[in-house]
């Protein structure tokens, strides 16, 4: 379903609303979101591997997100397309990072505590360089900040840009995108919206601040 009928299925299985406007759309897309960030939740706590199924991919289609130096630590930067669903692992909601085209270069996600000592360990020695053996790839590292994603690789690396496969909120949508809806929680999602919307006390129009009675 796109987010468009999402939407109007949501509205439509509402208590019938006034003129007041009760079931705002912007409060409808909200509670929505609530639900979908929950649903993406249970699938994570169950197996974090099957968000794969509910990425968007930026970068692709031979545009890649660029990756900057920044100015002031040197690091290599890339600012965030969209905002991000946060998970419990290094990944959170940036599941995966790669070159633009398929390569032998892999991007490990580490922690923030992990990326500022990387200089100093073998692994960051290492970065950049091609590891030898059966499954012979170029190890680079990354780390999820709250707006960015920042790098631990070479230039040469770093020149390409990347591509980005990010678990997004519901509200980032665009109104004819397709959007997956967590296997087997169709109705409990809907539901969870319905009821949530429900709870919302109807607009007060009686004048009890009259100054007299």
């Amino acid at each position: 379903m796109t987010k468009a009928e999402i939407i109007s299925f949501v509205r439509n299985n509402l208590k019938k609303v006034d003129k007041t406007n009760k079931y705002h759309p912007v409060v409808v897309e909200k509670a929505i979101t609530m639900a979908f960030n929950q649903g993406y939740s249970d699938i994570f706590d169950k197996d974090p591997r099957e968000l794969d199924n509910y990425t968007r991919t930026y970068g692709g289609s031979g545009s890649p997100l660029t990756v900057t130096a920044n100015p002031n630590t040197g690091i290599y930067e890339t600012t965030l397309p969209v905002p991000y669903i946060p998970f419990s692992d290094k990944n959170s909601g940036i599941r995966n990072v790669a070159t633009p085209t398929v390569t032998t270069t892999k991007f490990y996600p580490v922690t923030k505590r992990e990326f500022e000592i990387l200089a100093g360990t073998m692994a960051g020695e290492l970065a950049g360089s091609s590891i030898g053996g059966a499954y012979d790839h170029v190890r680079c590292y990354y780390v999820v900040r709250l707006d960015k994603v920042e790098y631990f690789v070479p230039s040469t690396v770093a020149s390409n840009g990347v591509r980005m496969d990010i678990v997004i909120p519901f509200d980032q949508y665009s109104s004819d995108d397709v959007v997956n809806i967590p296997y087997a929680k169709d109705m409990q999602l809907m539901a969870a919206v319905i009821e949530l919307l429900r709870t919302v006390p109807p607009v007060d129009l009686k004048d009890n601040n009259a100054d007299t009675e």
